[in-house]
């Protein structure tokens, strides 16, 4: 029985905060410790871009801190992991990084195929364009996974980081960027690969039979109503099982998010719709609080933010407070507007509102008038 460990995306930098980042990969290396698994497959985005020595060292020391428990760990390249930011990680014991494709034997048989975000530049190098350049890249990925498929001779599972066109991923955000590098679920449905498991999608999610991100291992996109917890995915291949593979998802700790909306009811009182992360597990870190109030203009003093902020810094790592605030239509009254001059706009805007004008208001208000004429 081959035993594989896959890691959705990390995306170690802007968009992840450090703490989260230790306690979800503390968290791996002592499921690693556990499961001693036949490889870890860590399925790209890695970093968020180009990484600084204190964020290397931080996937550096993990990277061998897991190699004492795993017969091999890969480094999937994804998107957002420039092409050889990963390659310093290739001289470390047990570690391959795949900027390319690549074929790996596994126990009993089985063959893992490492299968990198597609790079035009690479493709083009391998000759799978062609001179003409006309295949899509669907196309490509058609040809090069049967190509690889056929020349590993044997049952394939398929790890890597790719975008499924149209995938039925309930309860995330996440927006597409990258259209054209899409492919369809059904180009790994191919004699002989076992199963398919991708990073990419921060929502963990099967969108195919035997097809499945394994999601995000960090809250990278917070806020966003994921229904399904954070977790790396296990899989399990048995010889004499007709090619069928177990798949066991494991959750990480995080932080719980709660978001809360507000709106101010018939009496004037406000009230608020609490939702909470109910998908992390126990966790050491401190909540997010995402505070979001519909109000209209005359209610937004209700609202004080500071109080909100105040609310919750006892409890709360982060809060973000999101006013939506209904904008009510300006009134131009022509009878208003026709007014020979200011005086008699504020006299009937007044008379319009019925909000009474005193004498002394007036006496004030032809005072400012007068000083006006002065000035000009």
């Amino acid at each position: 029985m081959a035993r594989l460990l896959a890691i959705g995306d990390i995306h170690v930098g802007k968009r992840s905060i450090e703490a989260d980042v230790r306690c979800a990969l503390d968290h791996i290396a002592s499921l690693v410790s556990s499961l001693c698994p036949d490889a870890v497959m860590v399925l790209g985005d890695i970093f968020d871009g180009r990484s600084t020595p204190a964020e290397r060292a931080l996937i550096g020391d993990w990277l061998a801190t897991i190699a004492k428990h795993t017969g091999q760990v890969v480094l999937i390249r994804g998107n957002h992991d420039p092409i050889c930011e990963l390659q310093i990680y290739s001289h470390y014991e047990k570690v391959t990084v795949a900027e390319q494709a690549l074929l790996l034997p596994l126990r009993d048989g089985v063959t893992l195929l490492a299968l990198p975000w597609p790079d035009r530049r690479w493709l083009a190098a391998q000759r799978i364009v062609g001179e003409t350049q006309a295949a899509t890249i669907r196309d490509m990925m058609a040809v090069l996974i049967h190509a690889m498929v056929a020349e590993a001779g044997s049952p394939v599972i398929i790890a890597g980081h790719c975008e499924i066109s149209n995938p039925p991923i309930h309860g995330t955000d996440q927006v597409s960027y990258t259209a054209a590098f899409q492919v369809p679920p059904e180009i790994f449905d191919v004699p002989h690969v076992l199963y398919t498991i991708l990073g990419h999608i921060h929502a963990p999610a099967e969108v195919a039979p035997r097809v499945r991100y394994a999601g995000s291992i960090c809250i990278t996109d917070w806020g966003a109503p994921i229904a399904t917890p954070c977790s790396v995915v296990e899989l399990l291949t048995t010889p004499d099982t007709d090619g069928e593979v177990t798949v066991i998802t494991h959750p990480v700790p995080g932080r719980r998010w709660v978001s809360i909306d507000a709106h101010v009811d018939e009496a004037g009182a406000i009230v608020e719709d609490v939702t909470e992360g109910k998908h992390w597990v126990d966790s050491p870190l401190r909540d997010y609080v995402r505070y979001r109030y519909h109000c209209t203009e005359d209610q937004a003093h209700l609202f004080d933010v500071t109080a909100i902020r105040q609310r919750f810094a006892g409890t709360a790592e982060q809060v973000v407070i999101i006013p939506e605030i209904e904008r009510g239509t300006r009134i131009r009254a022509p009878h208003v507007v026709e007014a020979p001059s200011i005086e008699e706009k504020i006299l009937r805007w007044a008379e319009m509102l019925q909000t009474p004008i005193t004498e002394s208001l007036k006496d004030k208000l032809q005072g400012l008038l007068t000083k006006g004429e002065e000035h000009d």
